[in-house]
C-alpha cells in the first residue's frame, strides 16, 4: 500500500493519503519510513510517536521524524540505531553525516561520510558531504581532488550542491571572487530548478 501510495503521491493523486493510512494499520519499519518520508507532502502527521515506539526496526522512520521536527541532535542518535538495523546501507551514514555537519560536529560528519562511502562509493551527495567536512577541517587538497572528480558526473541538483561546496573551498583558500561566483552559479541553478529550500541554503 505504501509503495503504491508513493507512486500516486508522485503523480499528484489524492488516493495517496488513504493508501499510506492503510499501510500504517499494522506497519513494518519500512512502511513507517515511507510514510515519514511522505509526511510533508501529505499535509499532516501520518505517523504517531506511539507507532514508531511499537515497531522494532524503526530507525529510519525515527530519523525522518527527528528531521521533520528539526531535532538534529536526536537525529544523530537515531541514525546510530538505523546503522545497526541496516549495516550494509550507506543511507543512514549519509543522513548521519548531514546531521553531524548541521550541528557543527565536523569530526563525526567526516567519519560517517567515510564509513558510508566504504559501503557504497557512488552517491554524489555523500561524497559532497565528505568534501564539505574536509574543507571545514582544513584538509583542502583532498577536498579539491574529490570535487574535481565529482564535476564530471552529477545531475543538475547535484551540480548545484557541488558548486556551492566549490565556492566554500575557494573562499577558505583566499579566492574570494571565485567563491562568490560559484555560490551565485549554485543559486542560479537552484532557482531554475524551482528548489527554494536549496536557493536559501546556498
Amino acid at each position: 500500500a505504501s509503495a503504491i501510495g508513493t507512486v500516486h503521491l508522485r503523480d499528484g493523486n489524492r488516493k495517496a493519503r488513504k493508501l499510506f493510512g492503510k499501510s500504517l494499520l499494522d506497519p513494518t519499519g519500512n512502511s513507517l519510513a515511507q510514510a515519514e518520508w511522505a509526511n510533508p507532502q501529505l499535509g499532516g502527521e501520518m505517523v504517531t510517536p506511539q507507532q514508531i515506539e511499537h515497531v522494532p526496526d524503526s530507525g529510519e522512520a525515527r530519523s525522518f521524524h527527528a528531521y521533520w521536527e528539526g531535532d538534529f541532535d536526536r537525529l544523530l542518535s537515531v541514525c546510530e540505531l538505523w546503522m545497526t538495523e541496516e549495516p550494509f546501507s550507506s543511507r543512514p551514514f549519509a543522513v548521519g553525516s548531514m546531521a553531524a555537519i548541521t550541528v557543527d560536529n565536523i569530526t563525526l560528519g567526516l567519519e560517517y561520510a567515510r564509513r558510508g562511502l566504504v559501503l557504497d562509493p557512488g552517491p554524489t551527495t555523500l561524497r559532497n558531504q565528505l568534501a564539505y567536512a574536509l574543507i571545514a577541517s582544513d584538509q583542502y587538497l583532498e577536498a579539491a581532488k574529490l570535487l574535481q572528480a565529482l564535476q564530471k558526473e552529477p545531475d543538475d541538483f547535484s551540480l548545484g550542491i557541488l558548486r556551492a561546496t566549490t565556492g566554500m573551498l575557494a573562499i577558505r583558500t583566499g579566492e574570494i571572487e571565485g567563491g562568490i561566483a560559484s555560490y551565485k552559479a549554485s543559486i542560479s541553478l537552484f532557482k531554475r530548478l524551482g528548489n527554494q529550500a536549496a536557493v536559501a541554503s546556498a
